[in-house]
């Protein structure tokens, strides 16, 4: 977690394993063996070491298991010792900066004790001249790494990078290592919970790194590994200004006697922080560390890992929005459905009532409209008649009640007829500015031979009701 500038632990959790795991010896003393010429397998294993390597893979699937339900992941950076690695440090010159993965992978290509295997080439440069570059190079074989592989198949959770638990360890102890300034070459011993590891710093640089194992060392077996190891590291020419010692339990006197005769021991006080070299690797995964060992097939899981994660995700996304389609055509139709039964159900419950309230408005309407006398047929007679010019007579008059009146007659100039019409068409019902006695217009049906014929409408055309029809006819003499 970020905090001020810098990165503070927020959650730690360790799991113990009840046995430990064997894993195929790939120090450096097996790295220089030859293969078998019989073309045996060099990481053949006796079954009873098999066989007790069993119960650990399976503490170690448990472990990865309850960690990603701790910390609510399926990835994890992991570190691994270097008993488990090939590991080398290379020099190349500058100008071969960009061939330095193809000379890493020559130069553990060369030593690795399986020749059949791929290997996936972690490099990390340690220190640059004007002149070369120091890189520690290290590669993390499939078949020493079997049981970490089918504990993470078991568990279900992929790695997302590899790291080199003495890496961690650099990154976490380096304040006291360099405590002494003015030191060029200094041996570094750590003894944490896999055993010794060696690593030769020049000028803070590592030029050679080497784990034992978890196998306990002598006195004497400690030290010839480190004199092989300072063969390696460019001989003894250099000589060794000091000596740290990390361990977590407390070293023999022995021991520190021998170490002193390669130069003068200084045992760092640890801080009984069991997550400390932990610590050390997420700090180097957050400050971008190029070292990585993932095997190929890690990476390829890793990768197929998100791939399902995506496709499930994207799966999901579109099953919703297809529920959702679904859900509206099929639930629209179903919700308007039911609001037009309920509809439906009320206007039924309600006809009875409107079918009497019509009733009842039709027949107050036919009695408003019977005791109407401004618009009976007395009184349209009286007003159509007033309004004949003269020389006409009425021969016909025809009145529907609430609809039409029907006029026909004579005249003797057929060029009144057409002032007769629309001073019908002008006629008021009831005083100036009342409206038209007929809205629905008066239409000239007829014009022959001095007779004609009008039709006046009263209803007014946007009225939609029926009318109450009452009709009756006088003929004028």
């Amino acid at each position: 977690m970020e905090s001020g500038g810098g990165f503070a632990r927020q959650a730690a959790e360790a799991w113990s394993l009840a046995a430990e795991s064997v894993a195929p010896d790939t120090d450096d003393a097996a790295l220089d063996r030859p293969v078998p010429p019989d073309g045996a397998s060099a990481d053949a294993l006796p079954q009873e070491v098999a066989d007790e390597a069993q119960p650990a893979a399976e503490m170690l699937a448990q472990a990865f298991h309850e960690a990603s339900q701790t910390f609510k992941t399926r990835e994890f950076v992991l570190s691994v010792p270097l008993s488990r690695l090939l590991v080398r440090v290379v020099r190349v010159p500058v100008d071969e900066r960009d061939d330095i993965i193809d000379t890493a992978q020559k130069e553990l290509e060369a030593v690795s004790p399986f020749p059949d295997g791929s290997l996936a080439v972690g490099v990390e440069t340690v220190a640059e001249t004007d002149r070369e570059i120091v890189a520690a190079v290290a590669a993390l074989p499939a078949e020493a790494a079997g049981d970490i592989s089918e504990a993470l198949t078991a568990a279900k959770v992929c790695v997302t990078r590899t790291d080199v638990t003495a890496f961690g360890r650099l990154r976490a102890f380096w304040p006291q290592i360099c405590a002494k300034e003015g030191v060029s070459r200094r041996l570094v011993l750590m003894n944490l919970d896999d055993g010794w590891d060696i690593v030769v710093l020049d000028d803070g640089a590592p030029v050679f790194l080497r784990g034992l194992g978890a196998e306990a060392k002598t006195s004497e077996e400690l030290a010839r590994d480190v004199t092989l190891s300072l063969l390696q590291a460019s001989g003894l020419s250099k000589p060794i200004e000091e000596v740290v010692v990390f361990s977590e339990t407390k070293v023999d006197d022995a021991v520190l006697d021998r170490l002193a005769t390669f130069g003068p021991v200084r045992l760092a006080e640890m801080s009984g922080d069991e997550f400390e070299s932990a610590e050390g690797v997420a700090q180097r995964t957050v400050e971008g560390a190029t070292c990585d060992v993932t095997p190929e097939d890690w990476a390829v899981a890793l990768r197929e890992a998100r791939f399902k994660k995506k496709m499930i995700v994207g799966i999901s996304a579109a099953m919703a929005v297809w529920l959702l389609v679904m859900g509206v055509f099929f639930g629209v139709p179903f919700v308007y459905g039911q609001l037009t039964a309920r509809q439906t159900a009320q206007s039924r419950r309600h006809q009875a009532a409107y079918r009497a309230v019509k009733s009842i408005e039709t027949k107050l309407k036919m009695v408003q409209g019977y005791s109407d006398r401004e618009h009976g047929a007395l009184m349209l007679l009286k007003r159509i008649s007033d309004e004949l010019p003269a020389g006409a007579r009425l021969r016909e008059f025809r009145y529907t009640r609430g609809d039409s009146v029907f006029v026909q007659g004579d005249v003797e100039q057929d060029s009144v007829v057409y002032d007769y019409k629309n001073a019908l068409f002008a006629l008021r019902d009831g005083d100036e500015d009342g409206a038209k006695l007929f809205p629905g217009g008066v239409e000239l049906s007829g014009l022959r031979q001095n007779k004609f014929r009008l039709d006046a409408v009263l209803k007014d055309p946007e009225e939609d009701e029926a009318p109450v029809r009452a009709t009756a006819r006088r003929r004028a003499k």
